[in-house]
């Protein structure tokens, strides 16, 4: 009976095997692809470290006591939320955004590949171990955050999707999409900038195409942190979405979240 066993989980390997390849021969094999865009400002979940309250606390001068106590748990989460079952080969990137100073360039923070542990010869356990290994590893990504004073929000969306042009994004079965951390107050590129303030109007200029993208996520913008705004008040969400939506070539793919899962 046992040998019996394992000549079936055998066969049912070599079979998966053989019908991976056939499909890589008519087409890509089914996958999912996913970059996710941290906003590294100090605006983005800070907490007074000293008063416990959301916001920015001063501790003394040219001190910081402004902590992003959930990052990342929050990007973890991110990271891992697009592996779903683990049915399918699964991709992940980090990417954090830059300071406006150094050209607005987005950080890549690293990349993590889950590979499916289905079939007789791998146990729950075993599917159970790597998906806890490659969340460690999606958390360790985060850890090498630097705090940023800027949000070139923009730029690092755009370097996101330009990245995921690596993987035939589109094809059957193949699913990209971009998921984003921010209070979506951005601060580098200051047509969208004019946008969001309300102090222009008219189509976002070079919106990002979507057009091999499945979705892109907003979350968080429901925690944003309101004090020592650049325009003296904190701006509306709707507004926020609203403009954010347009930036892209297909609003409709776009949605957000008030917070980011945990």
């Amino acid at each position: 009976m046992k040998t019996t066993l394992i000549v079936l989980a055998i066969v049912a390997v070599l079979a998966g095997l053989v019908a991976l390849a056939a499909v890589g021969e008519s087409g890509p094999v089914p996958a999912v692809h996913r970059s996710v865009v941290v906003d590294a400002s100090d605006s983005v979940w800070c907490r007074s470290a000293r008063s416990g309250h959301h916001g920015r606390g001063r501790a003394g001068a040219g001190q910081r006591s402004c902590v992003d106590v959930h990052r990342c748990e929050e990007v973890t989460a991110l990271g891992v939320g697009g592996l779903g079952s683990g049915a399918l080969p699964y991709t992940v990137e980090l990417l954090a955004t830059g300071e406006n100073q150094d050209g607005g360039a987005s950080r890549e923070l690293g990349e993590a590949s889950y590979t499916p542990q289905g079939g007789l010869l791998h146990g729950r356990d075993q599917a159970a171990r790597a998906r806890k290994a490659f969340a460690a590893k999606v958390a360790g990504f985060c850890a090498s955050i630097q705090d940023t004073r800027t949000s070139p929000i923009l730029e690092a969306i755009r370097a996101a999707v330009s990245d995921l042009g690596q993987y035939p994004c589109g094809a059957p079965g193949v699913d990209c999409e971009v998921a984003v951390r921010s209070d979506g107050e951005e601060n580098g590129d200051q047509a969208l900038m004019a946008r969001l303030a309300g102090t222009a109007k008219g189509p976002v200029k070079d919106p990002i195409d979507l057009s091999h993208i499945q979705r892109v996520l907003f979350c968080g913008l429901h925690a944003r942190v309101v004090a020592q705004r650049r325009h003296g008040h904190a701006l509306s969400l709707d507004q926020v979405e609203k403009v954010w939506r347009e930036a892209f070539t297909d609003p409709r793919k776009v949605t957000f979240l008030a917070n980011c899962p945990r």
